[in-house]
């Protein structure tokens, strides 16, 4: 979208210009993403080409498929669409107050779909979800030796907002808000 409005440049604001460097600037960032995620697919295809065991190997091709899908194209079901939402996450990373927004809204349509299908179980979710917690974790940047000390063991997971209520007042909540409580309780 970036590139075919820069393609189509309308300079007819003042701000035609501003608005041009920034899609150039927003088309780096994305092509880095991108990049990042064929570096990820890159690396499990060569772990998986190395790989004695017959499950774990085909696990690394499946990780190397959906990263090099995954954010480039739209996801087609929950491990691409959760994949996708954490290599967007890692850039706008290291900021300590990032949100990661309304997950288990734009998870849920993913899970609907594979469960409804057979794709998933509520149990493999859970264990992505509780995976996502400890990749995020991993995450924490406590400088300086008494910050360390002050904080060490601390459960830290980047805020999520969760439940709450749909634009018509009803019930936001669903299966995936659920399963974000029990990953955060296990």
């Amino acid at each position: 979208e970036c590139k075919e409005s820069l393609r189509n440049p309308r300079f007819f604001k003042s701000d035609s210009y501003e608005r041009s460097v920034t899609l150039q600037s927003m088309i780096i960032a994305l092509e880095a993403i991108i990049r990042l995620a064929d570096r990820f697919s890159a690396l499990a295809t060569e772990m998986a080409s190395k790989e004695k065991d017959p499950q774990r190997k085909k696990e690394l091709e499946e990780i190397a498929e959906i990263c090099k899908r995954v954010p480039a194209y739209p996801a087609r079901n929950f491990k691409e669409a959760l994949q996708s939402f954490w290599f967007i996450f890692l850039a706008i990373n290291p900021s300590p107050t990032a949100s990661m927004g309304r997950l288990d809204q734009y998870l849920y349509p993913y899970y609907k779909e594979d469960i409804a299908k057979g794709k998933i179980t509520d149990e493999e979710v859970l264990e992505y979800l509780q995976c996502l917690r400890i990749k995020d974790m991993e995450l924490n940047r406590i400088s300086g030796k008494q910050n360390r000390l002050k904080n060490s063991g601390m459960a830290k997971w980047h805020n999520a907002t969760i439940g709450g209520v749909k634009p018509d007042g009803s019930d936001a909540c669903n299966r995936i808000t659920e399963l974000l409580l029990d990953a955060l309780m296990a």
